[in-house]
């Protein structure tokens, strides 16, 4: 079934999501849902397209390593992803060589498409397996090195590799936002055949149990998001605050979802802070939807000083990596791949 949805049109459209997620550094639902509201896809397609995008974002290490050991790793990212994609189809069935070459079109040339024979892929393994722990984990698994070798400093190794194994499991939290639409809510996931449970902690809080190759529906943001459980935990545990003041601070607040759930409960005067500007402006479409006095500042919150201003409550959730959500969006293996210590500072 497969190999019939193969065509050179759905090979482009998965490497036009992989592109997208590693230029603009978006989740892997989002760059798929922007891709396939730009493009005819049938539905049989679309659901082909999700799944082999999802294992290309699991696989592509090793054609990291192809590519950089070759002499290939500045290659432009359109090429770069379609090399990426087709040695995953390839990794999963070497009897998909021969199919790749009719539907590579312009984007792998002969040079690149000999280095993806299956013998070749097989060296590349074998020389994998005998780099330092750090590389090999990081090519295997397609994890970005950097986050390894501070896993590594630690952990050890045996600890570290079954982390990374745990990290194939896919854990969604939804969070309802206006309880009039719940139903309704549920009933679309229901036809979208995912179970769910409601959280023991929270009664708005929900946990999706979604098999790995499928796409998040799509659900208005006024009503529900996806908010994982650890992210609600910490705002509820500051509202457990009381204040006669009226003035809330979140110290980095895009893309809004914290702030947006101190809103709903409290009504209070709220200043949001981001160092990045175009981070910001996009919280601030979301967030003034909840928000009626709400302002914000671009600015780095580490040097604001705010002179006899007292607030009720702050919140400062430090900007990361994002890591930490691999195991529900598998696109930031590549978003995070080239992560190294000047971008972390």
């Amino acid at each position: 079934m497969s190999e019939e949805l193969l065509t050179p049109y759905t090979f482009r459209l998965i490497t036009l999501i992989l592109e997208k997620i590693e230029r603009h550094k978006l989740s892997l639902d989002k760059a798929f849902h922007e891709i396939t509201a730009k493009y005819k896809i049938k539905q049989g397609e679309k659901r082909f397209i999700y799944v082999e995008a999802w294992k290309t974002l699991l696989n592509f290490g090793i054609a990291e390593y192809i590519l950089e050991s070759n002499g290939y790793k500045n290659l432009p990212l359109r090429r770069k992803n379609a090399f990426r994609t087709a040695f995953s189809f390839i990794y999963d069935n070497p009897a998909f060589y021969d199919k790749i070459k009719f539907v590579r079109g312009g984007l792998i040339g002969n040079k690149l498409y000999t280095l993806l024979s299956p013998r070749n892929i097989e060296k590349a393994e074998d020389k994998v397996r005998s780099l330092p722990v750090h590389a090999r984990l990081s090519y295997f698994y397609s994890f970005p090195q950097y986050i390894l070798r501070r896993l590594l400093e630690k952990l050890d190794s045996r600890r570290v590799e079954h982390l990374l194994q745990s990290f194939k499991k896919r854990y969604v939290w939804l969070r309802i936002i206006d309880k009039n639409f719940e139903n309704e809510i549920l009933l679309k996931i229901r036809k979208d055949k995912i179970n769910y449970k409601r959280d023991d902690l929270f009664e708005d809080l929900y946990h999706l149990y979604i098999t790995g190759f499928q796409p998040l529906p799509q659900l208005p943001y006024q009503i529900a998001v996806y908010q994982d459980k650890a992210s609600v935990a910490v705002v509820r545990a500051l509202l457990v605050q009381k204040s006669e003041k009226r003035l809330f601070l979140d110290a980095a607040a895009a893309p809004g979802m914290k702030t947006i759930l101190y809103c709903l409960d409290r009504s209070e005067e709220t200043m949001a802070l981001d160092i990045s500007y175009k981070r910001l402006s996009e919280a601030k479409q979301l967030v003034s939807s909840f928000c009626k006095m709400a302002h914000f500042l671009a600015t780095d919150s580490s040097f604001v000083v705010f002179r006899g201003t007292i607030f009720s409550n702050s919140l400062v959730d430090a900007p990361c990596t994002n890591s930490g959500a691999i195991n529900r969006d598998p696109g930031l293996r590549l978003a995070l791949w080239n992560l190294n210590e000047k971008v972390v500072k």
